[in-house]
């Protein structure tokens, strides 16, 4: 079955890599590794008569309508539009699973917790004698 790659919307025979074995009757007297373009996509190519599939993605009618629409060129729409190379794509999923810790306050030094003069430690014990009654 041939394989493709594509380049700007071009399709290319791929890079093959497979062991041949031995046959007399096609005058292979020891196997060998065959490495290059699959060639059963460039027997594709030899019965169609061309050089590649598809289209150049730089002269795709609806990729120059819509980066006209954007008000970009044609290269830099499709730039825009590139994945992102393997660092970039490690940085952005770090940020995604990012976890932020904040520190604990500190409270300013001479302020204290009290409500009505009273400390806010404790339970909810008998309040103290001198306590003023609310």
């Amino acid at each position: 079955m041939p394989s493709f790659i594509s380049k700007m919307g071009r399709w290319f025979p791929s890079k093959e890599k497979q062991y041949i074995p031995a046959d007399p009757g096609k005058n292979i007297e020891e196997g060998y590794i065959y490495e290059g373009p699959d060639r059963a996509a460039r027997a594709v190519l030899a019965e169609e008569g061309v050089e590649f599939l598809g289209t150049d993605a730089r002269l795709d009618p609806e990729i120059i309508m819509r980066a006209r629409q954007l008000g970009m060129t044609v290269d830099e729409f499709l730039k825009m539009h590139e994945p992102p190379s393997q660092a970039t794509a490690e940085v952005e999923r770090l940020k995604e699973t990012q976890v932020e810790t904040h520190k604990d306050i500190k409270p300013k030094k001479g302020v204290s917790h009290r409500i009505a003069g009273l400390p806010m430690e404790g339970g909810f014990g008998d309040a103290p004698a001198d306590a003023p009654k609310v």
